[in-house]
Formats: C-alpha cells, sequence, structure tokens
C-alpha cells in the first residue's frame, strides 16, 4: 500500500509540484505572521500566529489534490473497477490509503510546523492544543478529500478543479459566514457549513484558542451569534467530521 502510493505521488510532476507549492504559502505566511510579531502593536504576537494559519489554510487547499489523486487516479485508469469485478472489498482499500495518507500528511503537517518554529514566537505554554489542533485538521483534510475525489473523473480535471471547489466553496464561505454571525445568527448556515467544512472548523478553533484562550479578549460581543463558544466544541466537529467523511465513501 505504500509502495503504491510512493509510486502514485511521484509519477506525475504536476503531483509533486501540488505538494511543494503549498509550502511557498506557508512560508510566506510564516514570514508575515513574524513581521506582525516583530511590530509593537498591542496582540500583535496572536496575530502573526492567527495570519500563518490563515496561509496554512490556503495551501491544504492545495494539498487536497494529492490526496484525492490516487483514487481519481485509479479510477480513470478502471483500476477500482478491477477491484470491485475481482471482488475486493472497499473496506480494506480506503483503510490502507487513509493509512498511507495518513502518514504523508503527518510529514506535510510536521514541516509546517517545523517553518512556524523557525520564523514565529511561540510559547511553549499554548503549543500543545494548537498542535493537537492543526493534526486532526490535517487528518480532516485527508477524509474531506476522498469525498470530493468522486466529483471527478480524470486527473486532469482533478488538478484545477478540486483547489477552486475547496477555496470558493469552503474556506472563503468560512470567512464569509465568520463575517455575517457578526450580526447575525444564520443557525442554518453555520450547521451546514460545519457538516461539510473542515476549515470552518478550524478557523473558528484558531480564533476562539488564539483570542480567547490565549490573549484573553471576550469574543461574546464580536462573536456572539456563533453557536459553539468554546474551540473544543469544533475540535470535535472535526473529529466527527473525519469518522462521517470515512462512513460516506466506505459505504
Amino acid at each position: 500500500m505504500f509502495k503504491r502510493r510512493f509510486k502514485a505521488l511521484t509519477r506525475e510532476l504536476a503531483n509533486i509540484f501540488s505538494i511543494i507549492l503549498p509550502f511557498f504559502f506557508v512560508t510566506l505566511g510564516a514570514m508575515v505572521g513574524r513581521g506582525y510579531q516583530d511590530s509593537e502593536y498591542d496582540g500583535s504576537s496572536s496575530i502573526g500566529l492567527t495570519f500563518y494559519c490563515y496561509y496554512c489554510l490556503v495551501a491544504y487547499c492545495l494539498l487536497t489534490t494529492t490526496f484525492a489523486f490516487t483514487h481519481v487516479a485509479e479510477k480513470e485508469h478502471n483500476v477500482k473497477y478491477l477491484l470491485k469485478v475481482s471482488g475486493g472489498r472497499p473496506h480494506p482499500y480506503w483503510i490502507g490509503t487513509f493509512l498511507a495518507d495518513g502518514i504523508l500528511g503527518l510529514i506535510i503537517w510536521g514541516l509546517m510546523m517545523v517553518i512556524g518554529l523557525i520564523f514565529l514566537k511561540y510559547s511553549n505554554e499554548y503549543m500543545g492544543p494548537y498542535i493537537v489542533i492543526m493534526l486532526v485538521f490535517s487528518l480532516d483534510i485527508i477524509a474531506y478529500s476522498y469525498v470530493a475525489s468522486f466529483l471527478f473523473d480524470s486527473v486532469s480535471t482533478l488538478w484545477m478543479g478540486l483547489p477552486f471547489i475547496t477555496l470558493f466553496g469552503n474556506l472563503l464561505p468560512s470567512f464569509f459566514l465568520l463575517i455575517i454571525t457578526a450580526y447575525m445568527k444564520a443557525s442554518f448556515l453555520q450547521v451546514l457549513i460545519m457538516i461539510y467544512s473542515p476549515f470552518f472548523n478550524v478557523l473558528m478553533c484558531v480564533i476562539f484558542y488564539v483570542y480567547k484562550e490565549i490573549q484573553g479578549y471576550d469574543l461574546s460581543g464580536s462573536h456572539q451569534m456563533l453557536l459553539i463558544q468554546n474551540w473544543i466544541g469544533y475540535l470535535i466537529a472535526m473529529i466527527l467530521q473525519i469518522f462521517v467523511f470515512f462512513l460516506l465513501i466506505v459505504l
């Protein structure tokens, strides 16, 4: 399974590029974040960390093609069909693929954390929960990419299609809903986007953890319309998403 995943990863130049390009955004985000941290504004340290997280989210929009590639490529070349007609069950296929991609995702996540540690000023006291948030999000993105891969029948449409869908159907609506909830509750939209978008949940985790837990800001005024008022609730939502997404692909 791991050999199969490595061959799928390295046989396409575009696939290698889809891994390298996100690190450009991560590095750029870390540099921008460090610029804020070096300023003398109040709360500049938290602002720098938040900007770094935002750039990481953009990077993960591009990384979705990396995790969806194997399934789409094998579907395009009828490997999935041969597996089905030969009596192969989908459960071992997806579990093995998730394990291989999980290791790849952990490596990518670890490199992102290293880049952040090089450029940004962290307090060891607050690093634990932040690492957990981004780790769960990394696994959630893998499961999300699997579900989204069913929308594509060829690798050529995957490269541009999935990042576009993820950016304009997940990430930007998450920011838009964050703005809306400053003025109205929009309960239905909140529940809907919490179900399908890992980006909204991790965005809320970061905002509540960085500004409420680390900085001690009272967010009850600007975010009083949100259904969940703590980062742990959104972390649990991401964990549930992983299980739901995985059930959707194996059923």
